[in-house]
């Protein structure tokens, strides 16, 4: 997991500036319902990754995978991103 905060600022930059280097690797697709946007992407060598912004707070959740694939990954990955926003911001 890789969170990054800033003062004062939206993090929309940095989200963009990472999708647009994850647009050129892999198939990304959109995700609703998490922060101001979110995307998904499997990198086939690091698993699935699910990164969003919201406000001054940027995250990146990775799974790497153990010996095989993760079963619902998007699934997991929504539920911690959704989790991990909502501690971020209370």
């Amino acid at each position: 997991m890789d969170i990054n905060l800033v003062d004062d600022a939206s993090t929309e930059p940095i989200y963009q500036r990472m999708r647009g280097a994850a647009a050129k690797q892999f198939s990304i697709t959109e995700v609703s319902g998490i922060g101001q946007g979110a995307y998904l992407y499997d990198d086939p060598q690091l698993g699935p990754h699910l990164a969003t912004y919201d406000g001054n707070l940027n995250l990146e959740i990775s799974l790497i995978p153990r010996g095989g694939t993760v079963p619902d990954a998007t699934t997991l990955l929504t539920q911690v991103a959704t989790g991990t926003l909502a501690k971020l911001r209370a």
